[in-house]
């Protein structure tokens, strides 16, 4: 049973690569987030739209629309990034792997850069991304707060267009994930 699996996504610049993405997502339409945060979007049909042109802060954007989902009746949430593409067979495979082995975070270990670009959560477990992070320590943070209740899932057919393209172009990025870095090992220290 899928119908209580929501997916997330926060939307830039990148539009291109969304006609793909929602490709994979057909049996998700009404069950989709997309957190806008460009002022220049464009609107998809069958897509909750919110709009978040706050300060940039993926962790914010990701819980934004995990509690969206979760408002409206979601039990399960898969962020992923904008950039990808996946047959309809994915979501569904990646859920019964997280009930089978009661996971509260399940990953997918080939997602271009190791993890992160396409994960699902548990929302019984109460678990949400700290805000403190902005762009790249987060997810490995809630992955971490997550501990026996986090596994990995491979699935061969998902195509990453740009992993780390944005981050590696951009010096503002790469001072966040410094940033990000020295958060991570201050908060683990404790």
């Amino acid at each position: 049973m899928t119908n209580n699996i929501w997916v997330t996504v926060p939307i830039g610049e990148r539009h291109s690569y969304i006609p793909g993405l929602l490709a994979g997502l057909e049996d998700f339409r009404g069950r989709i987030v997309f957190v806008n945060n460009h002022p220049t979007y464009t609107k998809f049909p069958g897509v909750h739209h919110v709009e978040d042109f706050g300060p940039l802060n993926i962790y914010r954007w990701w819980n934004v629309g995990i509690n969206y989902a979760q408002r409206d009746g979601a039990e399960y949430v898969a962020v992923l990034n904008d950039d990808l593409e996946f047959d309809a067979g994915f979501l569904p495979a990646m859920h019964k792997h997280m009930v089978k082995h009661d996971l509260a975070i399940v990953d997918l270990e080939n997602s271009g850069n190791g993890g992160g670009a396409a994960w699902m959560m548990n929302l019984k477990y109460g678990l949400r991304l700290d805000e403190r992070y902005r762009w790249w320590y987060g997810d490995t943070d809630l992955f971490h707060r997550a501990g026996t209740r986090y596994g990995k899932f491979y699935y061969p057919d998902v195509i990453h267009h740009n992993p780390n393209g944005n981050l590696i172009s951009n010096p503002y990025l790469q001072t966040l994930v410094e940033e990000d870095a020295n958060l991570f090992r201050e908060l683990r220290a404790v």
